[in-house]
């Protein structure tokens, strides 16, 4: 699997044979680094980078251990000021069997925190990807990512989260809601990028989070 300094051609999947990121020679890895307008972005705006450092960075390729992963298990954790303040779904689809286990999902991945991260990664506010595998009832870290607006912030806000307290967990995982029709509304989290820039720009405006209240206050009123 692919990726450069700051992001992974996860855009580009629809590319690949079998959309995924799983490359078994080079070709396969210029093909989604040639599609990916994530990775196009970085190498020429930077992410996290003010402009003037832009030529002061050496870009890298770096190539991961391929894993076949179940998108429905994987989560982002927000730290702040080193205390893991919210959880997030990561892929936009309801499935109902998480939210049996909402909370054996909840302390699972605030245990990993508590054991594996917090002491030993050195920043006080940041984000990370990590997976729970039910078949080894483990949790693995995928990721990093710095606390920044540029960062996806899944199904929460960043207004939200910046605002929050580091002693409240009263935001806790956040998962995708029942009734809402992902492909109706977002059509898969990359598709926009299978068109051209006009067919999409006013059509992802909205806000997951706006969205997420909206339908829970639609529920709320049906009842």
């Amino acid at each position: 699997m692919p990726r450069m300094c700051w992001s992974a051609p996860k855009d580009a999947s629809w590319m690949a044979m079998g959309n995924s990121l799983e490359c078994r020679g080079p070709s396969d890895i210029y093909v989604l680094l040639k599609s990916s307008d994530k990775v196009s972005s970085d190498l020429i705006n930077g992410r996290y980078l003010p402009k003037e450092q832009l030529g002061e960075i050496e870009h890298e390729l770096v190539l991961r251990q391929w894993s076949n992963l179940v998108p429905s298990m994987e989560f982002r954790c927000f730290v702040k000021d080193k205390k893991l303040i919210a959880i997030s779904q990561v892929d936009y689809e309801y499935y109902e069997f998480l939210e049996n286990m909402r909370d054996e999902i909840e302390t699972k991945l605030r245990l990993f925190f508590d054991d594996h991260v917090r002491e030993k990664f050195p920043s006080d506010n940041y984000c990370y990807d990590a997976y729970v595998a039910q078949t080894v009832n483990r949790v693995y870290l995928i990721d990093f990512e710095p606390w920044t607006p540029s960062v996806d912030s899944c199904l929460f806000e960043w207004r939200e989260l910046a605002k929050a307290d580091s002693s409240d967990k009263s935001l806790g995982l956040r998962l995708f809601p029942k009734g809402v029709n992902a492909m109706g509304h977002f059509s898969g989290k990359y598709s926009r990028n299978r068109l051209p820039v006009e067919a999409t720009d006013d059509q992802f405006r909205g806000s997951m989070a706006e969205l997420i209240k909206s339908v829970a206050e639609q529920t709320r009123q049906q009842k």
